[in-house]
């Protein structure tokens, strides 16, 4: 991976982070449900990819799953 591909994957996943950040912390502290934080994570991932900060080219859909789990 390069160093423009670095930075650009590294912002998307701030902005993207920082747009959630108010979703998950109004999520439930009980961890038992995963699949209601996995897919708030799927929905931000969308709204990156909606407003043009993420592309399949910069990060994938499971690259940006992964980097939260």
């Amino acid at each position: 991976m390069n160093f423009k591909k670095i930075c650009m994957s590294g912002a998307a996943c701030l902005a993207v982070g920082i747009s959630i950040m108010p979703s998950v912390a109004s999520a439930s502290s009980n961890n038992t449900d995963n699949s209601y934080e996995q897919s708030e994570f799927i929905k931000a991932y969308n709204t990156g990819k909606e407003k043009g900060i993420l592309t399949d080219q910069n990060m994938t859909q499971s690259e940006f799953l992964s980097s939260f789990y």
